[in-house]
């Protein structure tokens, strides 16, 4: 007998000091996706799949896009920065998030253009001219 286990974790994101962005609005979109992450936990702990698991998927999605909104075009890459930490926090959320499998199509297209969004703000070079590069 075979038996599959997949564990996938979506870790907590952390309150830092923040530089660059607005604080009190941040810290409540963090505690509100950290609940979401909860549920999802939960629901991947439980096997529990479809749409109850889609729906927290799209809500931490909305999270997400918000933070990522009200990120500066450019973050502070120094790794000791709250500012970097958090982008990375969320760079991280995002593959979790992928790594479910839950959520229709365009959701995960959305959480992949998210994730090279925040790419492009962590790090100064071009991803799109790496990946292009890479086929050549």
């Amino acid at each position: 007998m075979d038996i599959k286990i997949q564990i996938i974790q979506i870790n907590q994101i952390n309150m830092y000091s923040f530089s660059a962005f607005p604080e009190d609005r941040i810290r409540i979109l963090i505690s509100e996706l950290n609940v979401h992450y909860d549920k999802i936990n939960n629901y991947l702990e439980s096997e529990v799949s479809g749409e109850h698991l889609n729906v927290e998927v799209i809500d931490s999605l909305a999270k997400l896009n918000e933070i990522n909104r009200l990120a500066p075009f450019r973050l502070n890459n120094n790794p000791n920065s709250g500012d970097f930490r958090l982008g990375i926090d969320i760079l991280e959320s995002v593959i979790a998030l992928l790594s479910t499998g839950a959520g229709h199509q365009s959701t995960k297209n959305n959480l992949i253009d998210l994730g090279w969004s925040l790419l492009n703000k962590l790090y100064s070079f071009s991803f799109d001219r790496l990946v292009d590069s890479a086929f050549l």
